[in-house]
């Protein structure tokens, strides 16, 4: 059985999310640096737009590039890490 491919509408709401997220949580300017997307010298009513378009490929949004950007955040690499600890442990008893 294959994967469903997620629909841009998803995609762009998905993304959305996440951005909202980082802007609500003060995280932004941190995943901004990590995922190189140069947000120095843009008024805010710009953010969202330089954001989406780093993400966006051909007129699609690139969920796999931020997705590799995103697990490899600072932030939640270091939870991945922890839940494979955890896992490994409980495997271990």
């Amino acid at each position: 059985m294959g994967t469903k491919r997620m629909s841009q509408r998803d995609a762009e709401a998905g993304l959305w999310s996440t951005f909202e997220d980082f802007v609500i949580d003060g995280n932004l300017l941190s995943f901004a640096d990590h995922a190189s997307i140069d947000l120095q010298g843009i008024s805010a009513e710009q953010v969202w737009d330089k954001f989406k378009a780093h993400y966006t490929r051909d007129g699609r949004i690139d969920m796999d590039h931020f997705l590799k950007d995103f697990s490899t955040w600072g932030p939640i690499a270091s939870r991945i890490v922890e839940l494979q600890l955890e896992r490994n442990a409980k495997a271990d008893t």
